[in-house]
């Protein structure tokens, strides 16, 4: 897998700002120029810069998976039809505001906040075409806040119960690897935009927490 430690408009919490799948990575307007460099080479994702609810905050308000893309009611609709010119399926979610804070998913299965209600669990079965199970992780309701997953791996709050990382294996499909991010962040989901081909990671992520990422977004 290919690492880039990087900023987004000059914070290290890279997954605030942006959110990526095998297809597409999402990154503000906003952002610099040295920033955006290397990421479509090393993430073999098409770059597309964008705003949601007039907002820069994408990693928070949005959840990808291939070219699909979960986004809150507060979107606005010529933001949506930008999307979709680019090539994406968007889905708009009632009654819920920061979904890349409780939500997480990857081809095998997603995990949703016990925040979430389960009409609204039911929509996001039927859009990304997977089953979701509500969960804590870490005991925290910010589920996809404290997990970063892919199609190889994924990479979670490091205070996580065994039995919360066991069923996070069986619901995603593979294997992961508790760890902090950014110099000791524990919410990884702020710090790192990974597909499974690589990764952007906060610039302050040192090189023991580097390691402990490739193992679990490589899944070994």
């Amino acid at each position: 897998m290919h690492f880039l430690k990087k900023t987004i408009r000059g914070s290290p919490f890279v997954g605030v700002f942006a959110v990526a799948s095998e297809d597409f990575f999402l990154v503000p307007f906003s952002i610099e120029k040295k920033e955006l460099a290397g990421i479509e080479e090393k993430l073999g994702a098409k770059v597309v810069k964008a705003s949601l609810a007039s907002s820069p905050l994408l990693g928070v308000l949005s959840v990808m998976l291939g070219k699909m893309i979960a986004l809150p009611e507060t979107v606005i609709e010529e933001e949506v039809a930008f999307l979709e010119r680019h090539g994406m399926q968007a889905k708009k979610l009632e009654g819920i505001h920061a979904l890349g804070n409780l939500i997480a998913v990857n081809e095998n299965g997603g995990i949703a906040s016990p925040l979430i209600g389960k009409k609204t669990v039911e929509g996001l079965e039927k859009f990304f075409g997977v089953h979701f199970s509500r969960m804590t992780v870490a005991g925290s309701n910010l589920a996809g806040a404290a997990t970063t997953v892919t199609n190889k791996g994924f990479i979670v709050h490091p205070n996580i119960k065994q039995d919360e990382f066991r069923e996070l294996e069986k619901i995603f499909g593979v294997r992961g690897q508790p760890t902090s991010a950014n110099y000791g962040d524990k919410f990884i989901g702020n710090d790192i935009v990974a597909n499974s081909k690589g990764a952007l990671i906060g610039e302050f992520t040192t090189s023991y927490e580097v390691l402990r990422i490739n193992e679990g977004l490589s899944g070994d």
